[in-house]
């Protein structure tokens, strides 16, 4: 659905600081949806196809999510950067605790054994309650795949020697079992404890597609703005503290992915603000 230019999502601009460098990337301002999905089991199993819904957010496996990535020339978020990304959601979009489930017949369903329609209807009901979509960002619609160098140590990362993991991270709730990154939220799902539990082809219907787009704004004091690639940052020891908590970043894909080439220019359209460097406005700080 990807390739045919089905998927609807909008980038918002995040601007981050360490007080030297202010660096600013296009996040996803939610995650990615699809119109016209007919009702599903938590497989993806159709129930019913003249049941459909709009605006319904689908999960993805980690083969999905980092071809997903490859075609909109997006790299997965970081930790770090989805920390910064839920506190705004707080301060000026959206937020709502993780919806982990919902009830049906007086038994709780656990958001990964969930029928997708009926998670994607409990969410927007939270949100709705939350005051609705005011154009800024949205949180929280899901958990998410994150790249963090827990990839190549966790439970799956030498499998038949194969990298077969996948590191799973959010979930904030003020009812979460763990701290975030940056201490300031709490979360169901943290990559060294149970955020490596699933490998690649894990799919769960919590588990959304929300990325950052390749190119970011770096402003280091004294010199001129420059586009760079995300990648750069990422893995740059001076400059990974802007994205990353864990140092500099050794991976910035999902290993045994076969990468494919982004789509062609029309498909989607890059966010505007990466027109030209005199085009990127001013954001709030994370």
């Amino acid at each position: 659905m990807t390739r045919d230019g089905l998927a609807r999502f909008e980038y918002l601009p995040l601007t981050v600081t360490d007080g030297e460098r202010t660096l600013t990337v296009n996040v996803m301002r939610d995650a990615i949806k699809f119109d016209d999905m007919p009702a599903m089991r938590w497989n993806r199993t159709v129930l019913d196809p003249n049941d459909r819904y709009d605006g319904v957010r689908p999960g993805a496996d980690g083969r999905e999510i980092q071809q997903i990535a490859d075609l909109l020339d997006c790299y997965l978020m970081t930790p770090l950067l989805l920390d910064r990304l839920t506190l705004e959601a707080k301060r000026s979009g959206v937020y709502i605790d993780a919806v982990t489930g919902y009830k049906e017949g007086g038994r709780w369903v656990i958001g990964a054994l969930a029928d997708v329609h009926k998670l994607h209807r409990k969410i927007q009901r939270e949100l709705e309650k939350a005051g609705g979509d005011n154009g800024g960002l949205v949180a929280v619609v899901g958990k998410y795949w994150v790249l963090s160098n827990w990839l190549l140590k966790g439970r799956f990362s030498n499998v038949r020697g194969r990298n077969v993991q996948l590191i799973n991270y959010g979930w904030f709730s003020k009812y979460g079992n763990y701290t975030s990154v940056t201490g300031k939220l709490k979360c169901y799902q943290v990559a060294h404890i149970q955020g490596d539990a699933h490998n690649t082809p894990h799919f769960d219907p919590a588990q959304v597609i929300r990325l950052v787009h390749k190119d970011v704004m770096l402003i280091e004091e004294d010199k001129e703005p420059v586009v760079m690639d995300l990648a750069d940052i990422m893995t740059s020891p001076e400059l990974c503290g802007l994205v990353s908590h864990e140092g500099p970043l050794k991976i910035t894909r999902v290993p045994s992915v076969d990468k494919l080439d982004p789509l062609p220019a029309g498909v989607y359209s890059a966010p505007p603000e990466l027109v030209g460097i005199t085009d990127w406005g001013e954001t709030p700080s994370a």
